[in-house]
């Protein structure tokens, strides 16, 4: 017998935290938001048209399932009209074993969410301890610095995880996890929840959502054809993610392949937010945000208005202050364009490598003011770099902000240059 669900008011972003530790088949069924259309990334196997719809989220096997929570958009009401919330359950499970469509997980125990629970913590009794690793400076993985990797105990499986470890780092610890929590969608990095190991030491808890793209570098493929392809499709799941953010107001200033995560399946998600920040109608909580955010940028990805002018007497002329109001989506944008640079090129190497690296700090900044900013010059199209894949490029790196591509028109260019390759 079919018990009547319970259908619960919570953000997407929360039912991740409140099933990934729970046995397999474990679900909840949550009201639609405003946004299920642009961030759930929902399966719609089961038809809804245009009528109301419930959001079923279940606990499932990572690996079967493309994600460890499976959302599904569910009829609310019926054929004939009627408002019956046991039949959405109903419906589900005479699915479940309809050879037309994916087979769907198991639904095995509801998930009650306390009303009004904002705790965010996973105990640290939890993790396998015996499993913890230490990433080393010569390690694959070192592109998420200062992190570790332990197994997750669910009870039914073990799940992989990555731990972002910060010590001594309250401002810039609250300041991450104020944003990730707000966050869900398939491209983004799957935030779990934050972890204590002491008032010093605190983790933040993802998925371990693959390697960096940087590992992967160069991307090679046996013809051209499947280096388009291979190409265009890390740049639509990007292009995705950087849409989503955009929506939630975010700006990420620190997008380059080191934060870019691609798993065994070659699905791809935007990682570490600890730059990010939001602007939006609310100056006061858009300068409190450039305050708590971090501040050490890459120059070499900076787009030129993010640059300062060219210094006199050895002083920059434009403030911090000043030029951390010019970041916006389409300087985002341009740190786009340069990661197929870094794609098509070993990993050891960074952008713009006909411009040596400055020992001196101060030197490498003017150098990159003066080739980005005063002589506009693009970075050059590497040998290996597909032409239909450049255009896009020079498109991302128009001087002035306004002139740039969109990450919507980025998305639809690359899914077209992707289906080109197909015929």
């Amino acid at each position: 017998m079919i018990t009547i669900p319970r259908i619960q008011n919570i953000e997407s972003s929360r039912v991740v935290h409140e099933l990934i530790s729970k046995p397999l088949g474990t679900y909840l069924i949550r009201a639609s938001t405003k946004n299920d259309d642009i961030v759930s990334q929902i399966k719609t196997q089961l038809e809804t048209n245009s009528c109301p719809y419930v959001v079923l989220s279940v606990r499932a096997d990572e690996t079967l399932y493309p994600s460890p929570i499976m959302n599904y958009r569910l009829p609310l009401i019926g054929p004939n009209g009627e408002h019956d919330t046991i039949k959405i359950l109903e419906e589900y499970k005479q699915n479940e074993n309809n050879s037309e469509i994916d087979e769907l997980p198991t639904l095995k125990q509801e998930c009650i969410v306390t009303e009004g629970d904002t705790n965010w913590e996973i105990k640290r009794n939890l993790f396998q301890k015996s499993y913890i690793y230490i990433y080393s400076s010569d390690d694959d993985n070192n592109d998420i610095e200062g992190s570790t990797i332990c197994n997750f105990q669910d009870g039914s499986m073990t799940i992989d995880v990555y731990n972002k470890r910060m010590k001594n780092e309250e401002q810039s610890f609250q300041h991450e996890f104020s944003i990730l929590k707000n966050l869900s969608y398939f491209h983004i990095v799957s935030f779990y929840g934050i972890c204590y190991e002491s008032d010093q030491i605190k983790y933040l808890v993802f998925a371990n959502n693959g390697k960096s793209l940087k590992s992967l570098c160069p991307i090679v493929e046996d013809t051209k054809r499947l280096l388009v392809k291979k190409l265009s499709m890390i740049g639509y799941q990007i292009a995705c993610g950087m849409i989503y953010l955009e929506y939630k107001h975010i700006i990420h200033r620190d997008l380059h392949s080191r934060n870019i995560l691609s798993d065994k399946n070659d699905y791809v998600r935007i990682a570490d937010f600890g730059h990010a920040i939001i602007k939006d109608d609310d100056d006061e909580r858009f300068q409190q945000s450039i305050k708590n955010s971090k501040l050490n940028f890459q120059t070499r990805r900076l787009a030129p208005e993010c640059l300062s002018s060219p210094p006199q007497d050895g002083q920059l002329m434009d403030s911090i202050e000043t030029l951390l109001t010019r970041f916006s989506s389409k300087s985002d944008v341009w740190a786009y364009g340069l990661i197929f640079i870094e794609l098509m090129m070993k990993e050891n190497n960074d952008v713009y490598p006909y411009l040596p690296i400055k020992s001196n700090n101060d030197d490498e900044i003017i150098q990159i003011i003066q080739h980005v900013k005063l002589e506009r010059m693009m970075h050059k199209k590497p040998d290996n770099c597909p032409k239909s894949i450049y255009d896009i490029l020079e498109k991302c790196w128009s001087y002035n902000p306004e002139d740039r591509i969109s990450f919507w028109d980025i998305r639809n260019e690359m899914m077209r240059i992707f289906k080109s390759q197909n015929n």
